[in-house]
């Protein structure tokens, strides 16, 4: 833990260099960049931001830096070692250049080049770069662990200057993007506009990885159509679209290349959703990006927004709160929040933003209804929450072929909140799910769904594929922690991702059992499997369908068929089951199991008392049961 603590000071304590005050917009950069990678985890913001300080001062070393180490955190190790020595190159003598290229350098495993930046760092770190003597004693006493890991590895063996033939090229062009999508390797020039040709970073290594003298190599620039080079400078031309920058190293004939984004000027205005209903107090984020003849999102600084009810007149009830655009939040879509009103729902509103000349304009109409869903108040402001229960809200992306994101909360839930007020409100979130429907669902006011997806901590998050089936999930029992989809941007992203790529295979797979379902075996089967994913309705279909068609199957596959009709509202059908199947099979193995849902469905109609006397009978009759256990915790709670 003390070693993390340190790793994390080092990447904040960086003091402002001499090259310019302490307080000034460069350095509100690199600090901003720091905060949004170790605070929040949002590594595109992070990103966004450390490349604005190196644009505005590209000879500075502190963006460099603080980039190499995120990216070296990040787990991106070579893309790290490229801006650290970039940042060795602005400041020779910086010892904290020196411990990341060190700390990348043990990630990559290459110990000599770990042992001699290591060893830089130790006699360079100063005290004036940590807040006191205890954090800068901390950090040394670090960098001499590693060097001694080093050494153990046979670092002392490791000939710095044995420079071999160039093995590898790494080239970026440390720009921007403006707009989406939250590309972290992606950028943008303007059209007309030359490239800053210090923010062009290209670097050779051998094979044992050590940095080739720039100056003993020569590289020869390519570009595309839409890239001109003109005295010694590379110019965007005047038609917005993709060009593709590159460089060649003449002597090993290594290439590496860049894809570039060409703006030019909005020609097109667009809202998103264009159309929507929103429930009774509940809010809407509406997204306006203005669009170049290329398609891809540009600055426009001011916009002007209006709503107004059909028929005329304002939109009562319908309140805004206004978001401003500037450089600093460019890359986010232009957000603004509508509210719909507590009560009584009025007239349809069309919504309108603008160019503040009215040149570009677009429309949005929005439609108030009474509340379907559970009602929890969220302050996400990238999602927009289906007004439907989670059924009917399987129902639908079942019908549209969308994932559905289920979001199981409380409203006394604080962690809820902050969940909200975070990854969910981020825009690169809101922009990812722009495929998915959304539903939450009150965890107070349904407890067979926290039971269904086994909800342990608030929030949970179920992800389902357009099917139903449960192809992601996260929240139960994990630390809040940087690496918790629920509180960092780029986790949440990453689950979603993942999510997604697991859901073909899936249907694929369901595909295939329902394809070859000839016997009771594969019936019981198939069975199993939906009830492994959560679809416990399909689950009971085909145990019935097994029971009906083999007796044998009974014992196994009656549990499924009742304890699906207890989840979905049919605790009394599925008690009369249980005491006629007992009854009829007095020896059944499955009667703890049985009598144990009995007990479960008595508590989900508040029944206490018959639950309680059904859980004691269970401990009486198979007392070295498990079932008897879980029977003796569900007594008591």
């Amino acid at each position: 833990m003390r070693r993390l603590q340190i790793i994390s000071l080092v990447l904040f304590l960086a003091r402002a260099s001499a090259a310019g005050p302490a307080d000034d917009e460069y350095l509100e950069h690199v600090n901003a960049g720091k905060t949004y990678f170790l605070v929040h985890g949002n590594m595109f913001r992070a990103t966004w931001e450390l490349r604005e300080a190196m644009r505005m001062s590209p000879a500075r070393v502190e963006a460099w830096r603080t980039m190499g180490a995120c990216f070296v955190k990040h787990g991106e190790t070579d893309r790290g070692i490229m801006y650290l020595h970039e940042a060795l190159r602005c400041a020779p003598e910086n010892g904290l250049s020196h411990y990341w290229l060190g700390m990348a350098q043990i990630n990559a495993t290459r110990w000599g080049l770990a042992r001699f930046h290591l060893d830089q760092s130790r006699l360079l770190l100063k005290e004036s770069d940590f807040p006191d003597r205890a954090t800068f004693e901390n950090s040394i006493k670090h960098a001499e662990e590693l060097i001694s890991r080093a050494e153990r590895e046979g670092a002392s063996k490791f000939d710095l200057k044995a420079f071999g033939p160039p093995k590898v090229l790494r080239f970026e062009y440390v720009a921007n993007l403006y707009g989406n999508p939250p590309d972290q390797t992606a950028v943008s020039a303007q059209t007309g506009q030359p490239l800053v040709k210090e923010l062009l970073v290209a670097q050779a290594y051998d094979a044992d990885g050590r940095l080739l003298d720039p100056s003993k190599l020569a590289f020869e620039w390519g570009c595309s159509a839409g890239l001109t080079r003109k005295d010694g400078a590379i110019l965007a031309g005047d038609k917005p679209g993709k060009e593709v920058l590159s460089v060649t190293e003449t002597g090993s004939k290594l290439t590496a290349s860049q894809e570039i984004v060409i703006l030019g000027p909005a020609v097109k205005l667009e809202i998103s959703p264009a159309t929507t209903t929103l429930a009774l107090a509940q809010r809407l984020n509406l997204e306006a990006r203005a669009l170049d003849a290329a398609g891809h999102p540009v600055f426009i600084p001011d916009m002007k927004w209006a709503a107004v009810a059909e028929g005329g007149g304002a939109a009562a009830g319908l309140e805004r709160a206004d978001t401003t655009l500037t450089p600093g939040n460019f890359f986010e879509p232009h957000r603004n929040i509508f509210a719909a009103p507590e009560e009584t729902p009025g007239p349809p509103v069309t919504v309108t933003a603008s160019t503040e000349s009215g040149a570009l304009s677009a429309t949005a109409k929005i439609t108030v209804e009474k509340r379907k869903s559970d009602k929890l108040g969220s302050r996400a402001r990238a999602v927009t929450w289906e007004n439907l229960s989670l059924d009917e809200a399987m129902k639908k992306a079942a019908e549209q072929k969308k994932m559905l994101l289920v979001e199981i909360s409380a409203s006394w839930c604080q962690f809820c909140k902050k969940f909200e007020e975070g990854p969910l409100s981020e825009p690169r979130v809101g922009e990812a799910l722009r495929d998915w429907l959304a539903v939450q669902v009150d965890a107070d006011a349904h407890p067979e769904i926290v039971e269904r997806y086994g909800v342990v901590d608030l929030p949970m998050v179920a992800l389902l594929s357009p099917r139903g089936t449960l192809v992601g999930s996260f929240g139960n029992n994990l630390e809040p922690s940087g690496t918790d989809p629920r509180t960092t941007g780029d986790s949440f992203l990453k689950s979603l991702e993942e999510a997604k790529k697991k859901a073909p295979g899936e249907t694929w797979e369901e595909d295939r059992r329902l394809g070859d379902v000839k016997d009771p075996g594969k019936m019981a089967s198939l069975a199993r499997w939906y009830y492994q994913r959560v679809r416990w309705t399909d689950a009971e279909k085909w145990a019935r369908e097994a029971m009906k068609t083999d007796a044998k199957l009974s014992d196994e596959m009656m549990p499924y068929a009742t304890w699906s009709a207890i989840s979905y509202g049919r605790a009394d059908d599925a008690v009369k089951e249980i005491d006629a199947y007992i009854a009829a099979n007095p020896r059944s193995e499955a009667a703890p199991q049985l009598l144990f849902q009995k007990g479960l469905a008595f508590a989900r109609n508040k029944n206490m008392e018959k639950a309680k006397a059904v859980f004691a009978e269970i401990q009486k009759k198979w007392p070295t049961s498990s079932w008897a256990r879980k029977a003796a915790q569900a007594a008591k709670k």
